[in-house]
């Protein structure tokens, strides 16, 4: 791990099965990307959600073929769809639609995101 190196975003790999994302990675300054994080997935009542790293510092509401952001310590995250359908994504407040083979970055603008019911 590049624990020297800021953080300035996550790559995201989407794939169609195990709750839409295969794999995050942080990318670093120097551009390098780190190990994928530890992948965690929790069924819910009415939805799931896929939380990565140790202690779940990016997470994502799981629905078919979409994505939305509820949580995240990075304020740039590049998406890429490895999967053989379109996917929707929202966060930071944006959507994107990624269609096969695509892929896209989204940016928050403002210093910290945060989830919609906090203060």
């Amino acid at each position: 791990m590049q624990s020297h190196l800021k953080k300035i975003g996550a790559r995201i790999y989407l794939y169609e099965k195990d709750a839409l994302v295969q794999k995050v990675a942080y990318v670093y300054e120097d551009g390098t990307e780190s190990e994928p994080l530890p992948r965690f997935i929790h069924f819910g009542m009415f939805t799931d959600s896929v939380l990565f790293g140790e202690e779940c510092q990016i997470r994502f509401f799981v629905y078919p073929f979409s994505l939305r952001l509820y949580d995240t310590d990075v304020n740039s995250l590049e998406f890429f769809n490895g999967s053989d359908r379109t996917v929707i994504i929202s966060c930071f407040g944006r959507e994107i639609i990624l269609s096969p083979g695509e892929s896209g970055k989204l940016v928050n603008n403002g210093k910290k995101f945060r989830h919609s019911s906090e203060k």
